[in-house]
């Protein structure tokens, strides 16, 4: 959201949804995030198990 508005240039809610959706390939804690046409987001996704009660990764899908 911050990265938006600065890219915006601007606290107009309409100037930053139009930085929002135009978002590609930002780097985020998550890893890398582009918005899509429709407005979603395209990022990878960790599949976790739970094991014995602790989390175990399995697996990265990446879009």
């Amino acid at each position: 959201m911050v990265n938006a508005i600065e890219r915006a240039n601007s606290t107009d809610p309409e100037k930053i949804n139009q930085a929002i959706r135009s978002t590609k390939d930002f780097e985020g804690v998550i890893g890398y995030i582009t918005i899509g046409s429709n407005g979603n987001a395209i990022k990878s996704a960790v599949v976790d198990e739970v094991v014995n009660g602790k989390f175990t990764y399995v697996t990265t899908i990446n879009p």
